[in-house]
């Protein structure tokens, strides 16, 4: 008799919400691993809409049952769909049974569902920081009120996307089924390692999303908040994108879903300016190895770069079958005190990244400098003003310098703008009517 009792509410649950609604299906994407610390960039076009949630967020896997005796950790970016001016910031600690919450809504100049936004969350020992299209929005410290960056030191968490409703009105508005399908469409999640020596964050790994990578996620299947039903079909890989659906419980809306284009992919910036002529200039032939040294003065300014790099020159043409080949010198505008160095291999759909932003003693914009690349079969190194400022060496994780053994590559300068702000910082074309990049 208790069986039959303990199964017939475990139905009940299944097909009905607390209001009385049919229960909805959502989709959640979760990670396979956990990390300690880091840097986590995703560009994503939220749903509009009062009741639904889109959201990125950073959990300890079994916080939610009491019987495991974990605490309670989750660092959350959650886009209520009422919302055409913030978002929702959160650090939950303490227990399952006794959450401490930090809810903070940062107000935005745009629309968060128009169109794709970047959200970023940095989690240190000593802070957690959040982020809107490169700008910090939040930042908690050590040494806050309920001492919850202490609390989440030494607790690696899993990274998640979902997309879900929920029944508290007074936090996320009045749900109305006849909206339903709505979508949450994720370009890219890029993330990046924290050294806790030099205080640096790393790029490790991007996932673009052009296939489904099982090694890295998986697709949820539980009930949360008695609300919405997450089902394994409401996560989708279409057109580049990955997309999460809030559908009915029979997931219509599936079958014919229009995926909305990033303009930060297209030849129209997605700021809505003009497109803006920049410089490159490329050799003729292609070289296997060697060092490389330049000598330039760099351009400063948000949003814009000045490059030295070599580049295999077909890598990035998917039918040409060549794998894409690419070690960088990147001087952003917006740092005058650090440049980047980037080692990409891949192929055109599905490229490696490993940045790396050395830190140097002088603002590199102020004078000449002098750059340097040493290319080897064992080993790829960067230099400034000849102090080397990273090395990679051959059997590194991603076994880049493997990759770009035997395969030749040309060598250039260019000088350009891109509308990732997280990376290059917000471009504005009134301050930058003239800016050059000085070659001696």
């Amino acid at each position: 008799m208790v069986r039959c009792y303990i199964f017939f509410i475990a139905v009940i649950g299944i097909l009905f919400s607390a209001n009385g609604q049919d229960m909805v299906r959502g989709g959640e994407l979760f990670s396979s691993d956990q990390q300690l610390y880091g840097r986590y960039e995703v560009r994503m076009k939220t749903a509009e809409g009062s009741g639904i949630l889109s959201t990125f967020f950073t959990f300890e896997n079994d916080s939610w049952m009491p019987e495991s005796g974990n605490p309670w950790r989750e660092i959350d970016i959650e886009v209520l769909g009422r919302y055409d001016d913030r978002f929702q910031t959160n650090i939950i600690t303490g227990t399952a049974e006794n959450r401490d919450m930090t809810e903070y809504y940062p107000r935005v100049d745009v629309n968060p569902h128009d169109s794709y936004n970047t959200y970023g969350i940095e989690w240190t020992p000593d802070y957690i920081a959040f982020f809107f299209n490169g700008e910090e929005v939040r930042r908690t410290e050590l040494g806050d009120t309920l001492e919850q960056v202490e609390a989440c030191r030494d607790i690696p968490q899993s990274y998640r996307f979902n997309m879900w409703t929920n029944d508290i009105e007074e936090w996320v508005g009045e749900f109305d089924p006849a909206i339903l399908p709505r979508f949450q469409f994720i370009n890219w999640i890029k993330y990046y390692s924290y050294d806790e020596q030099t205080g640096e964050f790393s790029l490790e790994w991007e996932d673009n999303f052009e296939t489904f990578d099982s090694s890295r996620w998986n697709r949820a299947t539980h009930i949360i908040e008695n609300s919405t039903q997450f089902d394994p079909e409401n996560v989708i890989n279409k057109d580049g994108k990955l997309i999460l659906a809030l559908t009915d419980s029979d997931g219509n809306g599936l079958d014919n879903i229009v995926v909305p284009q990033d303009e930060a992919d297209q030849g129209t910036p997605a700021n809505g300016q003009n497109m803006v002529r920049g410089g490159e200039l490329f050799s003729s032939d292609q070289q296997l190895y060697g060092r490389y040294e330049v000598r330039m003065k760099t351009a400063e300014g948000s949003g814009i770069l000045s490059t030295f790099f070599t580049f295999e020159n077909d890598g990035w043409m998917p039918e040409s079958g060549n794998p894409w080949r690419e070690i960088d010198i990147e001087v952003l505008g917006k740092y005058d005190d650090r440049f980047q160095t980037n080692i990409i291999t891949g192929t055109a759909e599905n490229r490696d990244r490993s940045e790396y932003y050395p830190r140097v003693d002088v603002n590199p914009h102020d004078s000449y400098n002098t750059y340097g690349i040493e290319w080897t079969p064992d080993y790829i190194a960067f230099f400034f003003n000849g102090e080397e400022v990273r090395r990679t060496e051959l059997g590194e994780p991603l076994e880049q310098v493997e990759a770009c053994r035997d395969i030749p590559q040309s060598y250039r300068f260019n000088m350009w703008t891109n509308d990732i702000e997280g990376w290059v910082g917000e471009f504005d074309p009134a301050i930058h009517q003239i800016s050059v990049h000085k070659l001696d």
